[in-house]
């Protein structure tokens, strides 16, 4: 209830030309209530889980994106966000194999990051629904194994999204 009164006020005083930020917010803010739905099914269809990890992945990724294509409009595109990594002066701090230090290739690594989060993942996981319904020692393992690829992945494009975030902190001289 509350996120229909939110979304319905939100939408009547959008100012003119934000319509993709608050389309970007929208799919993001959207992301607890469906992911909620999913887990509740689960919790009352146990049985259910398995194949309801794809809808879950599906959100989850999708959410993701959403909040990243959300901080680079609000920084006017993908240029500018890079232009702001550099200007903010901060360092990465992570290995140098996972986060180069050169912000445009650590942009293009966040955006390869997403994409395999957005696409990998979820053919991984659905391979590992449809291995588990096989009702097969081999399709548990599958599943399992597909599941642990899926967190790895997961962690990997959050980790990234994060960092790249912290980056952006002292924005106060672009906003």
């Amino acid at each position: 209830g509350a996120y229909i009164i939110i979304f319905s006020v939100q939408y009547k005083r959008h100012l003119v030309g934000t319509e993709r930020l608050l389309v970007l917010n929208t799919r993001t803010a959207l992301f607890l209530p469906v992911y909620a739905v999913f887990m509740l099914i689960s919790l009352a269809k146990p049985e259910a889980l398995a194949a309801l990890t794809v809808p879950i992945s599906i959100v989850e990724a999708y959410s993701f994106y959403s909040f990243f294509a959300m901080v680079v409009t609000n920084l006017h595109g993908p240029a500018n966000a890079i232009a702001a990594f550099r200007g903010t002066g901060k360092e990465l701090i992570c290995c140098n194999s996972c986060c180069p230090s050169d912000h445009t290739r650590y942009y293009q690594k966040t955006l390869w990051a997403l994409f395999h989060f957005l696409v990998t993942r979820n053919i991984i996981i659905t391979i590992a629904a449809i291995g588990y319904y096989t009702h097969t020692s081999a399709g548990k393992a599958v599943y399992s194994i597909g599941n642990a690829i899926g967190t790895v992945i997961l962690f990997y494009a959050l980790i990234h999204i994060v960092l790249f975030c912290k980056s952006l902190s002292p924005l106060t001289s672009l906003i």
